[in-house]
């Protein structure tokens, strides 16, 4: 099944990589990419630590 799919692969980086106005606006995106990230990891770090003191720890 994966020799069937990458031909599919192959063909969106190809049109990807000369769409000028996805590389002229790479630097937005990515930036765009690492607030995401950066949100979804500090969300559930916060949401974490909530859930210990919430559940855990008056265990001791």
């Amino acid at each position: 099944m994966d020799s069937c799919a990458q031909p599919h692969h192959h063909l969106l980086g190809v049109s990807v990589g000369t769409n000028r106005q996805i590389l002229q606006h790479l630097d937005d995106i990515s930036l765009q990419a690492l607030l995401l990230t950066i949100g979804g990891i500090g969300g559930s770090v916060i949401t974490a630590y909530f859930t210990y003191i919430a559940f855990f720890k008056n265990e001791k």
